[in-house]
């Protein structure tokens, strides 16, 4: 399945048009445009919340304030637009009437939503509530507690738009899990996936209960080679694994209902062996029904889904690339297929990957070339 997106006049674009797959990889150099779509996905998060408890098909809230973090109407809206309006359309592409659609207008005070009529059918609902349950994880990491002391009445039970959190979210989503008389909690999930690609650590939930004082600390701790050692301690790296992976597990076995993830950047402080691992994290989401969409300049990431594609462990159509380039003041998004294969389409620019993945492109095409000489002088 997928899902169509149209923005115009939105931050770096006058129109831009994209399908999102199950797994969508967003590329390109920084500035090039490419956190427009994760940006117009968490607007439409935020209307979409409003649309579900107003149950009305068409309506307008305040946008007074900041619509997303720091960003304010003119920060988003395209410099080049005529108008001072920008628009968000989703059209509901598995509708009975292909013209159904649901469309967010921001002028400068307030958001305007609307859908057609037919959009309320099954299909339509569906996309609602897929828009209105994001889970978001942004560039740049805050500093994030993995000890604490926990009032397990108060928890929260959502991890925060940039991970803050996780402790609270780890420990609320265990108390659920006993209370449902389950063994299957995020940790167990995310040691299984650590376990079944050869990563010999794991990650471990330490409660402390102070009797005298009727506290409860909580530590995540990290065992590798029979030793524990606090993730707060561990490193950026083992902590950025958990802050993703966790988050993602957490949100993806939700059920029969699908939800939006969205990441920017999840590769940063990470060993190439690690972002493989995440990759096939998001494949592993994606074929569970969410909708995973990843801004990366990591090709450590795309490798592992070329290959899994390769593998027939998720299907070519629900992978979708996009290449975002920058000349001046003009932008503009290239649709890179992927074959059955794993394989590329001729038009992905090779200037995009690292220079060390290159000079072993290099080295194979030498070998090959060594390897057919060598068969034609025999």
């Amino acid at each position: 399945m997928r899902q169509k997106l149209i923005v115009e006049n939105f931050r770096a674009f006058e129109h831009l048009e994209i399908e999102l797959a199950p797994l969508t990889i967003l590329l390109g150099a920084n500035s090039a445009g490419k956190s427009t779509v994760i940006q117009a996905l968490r607007l439409a998060n935020r209307v979409a919340k409003l649309i579900e408890i107003e149950k009305r098909k068409r309506g307008e809230f305040s946008a007074s304030g900041a619509l997303i973090d720091d960003m304010d109407f003119y920060r988003l809206l395209n410099r080049k637009a005529e108008t001072k309006e920008f628009v968000l359309k989703f059209p509901c592409q598995k509708c009975k009437d292909e013209s159904a659609q649901l469309e967010i207008k921001f002028v400068p005070d307030s958001a305007i939503w609307s859908f057609s009529e037919n959009f309320e059918d099954f299909e339509g609902q569906k996309l609602l509530a897929i828009l209105s349950d994001t889970y978001y994880l942004s560039p740049v990491r805050l500093p994030v507690a993995y000890q604490k002391v926990v009032d397990i009445k108060t928890l929260p039970s959502w991890i925060g738009s940039r991970g803050g959190q996780l402790i609270d979210f780890v420990v609320m989503e265990m108390l659920e899990a006993v209370a449902e008389e389950r063994q299957d909690h995020v940790l167990a999930k995310f040691n299984r996936f650590l376990q079944r690609f050869d990563i010999p650590m794991r990650y471990k939930l330490e409660l402390k209960r102070d009797k005298a004082g009727g506290t409860t600390q909580a530590s995540i701790l990290v065992i590798e080679n029979g030793e524990a050692v606090n993730l707060a301690d561990a490193g950026f790296g083992l902590t950025q694994l958990a802050n993703v992976a966790i988050g993602v597990l957490g949100v993806s076995e939700n059920g029969d209902k699908p939800s939006l993830i969205l990441l920017e950047e999840p590769e940063t402080h990470l060993h190439p062996r690690f972002i493989a691992f995440l990759a096939d994290l998001f494949v592993h989401s994606a074929t569970l029904g969410n909708f995973v969409v990843v801004e990366t300049h990591s090709e450590h990431l795309l490798i592992r889904t070329r290959r899994r594609v390769a593998e027939g462990l998720i299907k070519p159509e629900d992978v979708a690339v996009y290449f975002f380039e920058r000349k001046g003041d003009d932008f503009t998004v290239r649709s890179i297929k992927i074959d059955e294969n794993g394989q590329l389409s001729d038009d992905f620019p090779a200037d995009f990957f690292a220079q060390d993945y290159l000079d072993i492109v290099k080295i194979s095409e030498a070998v090959r070339r060594r390897m057919q000489n060598a068969d034609d002088d025999g």
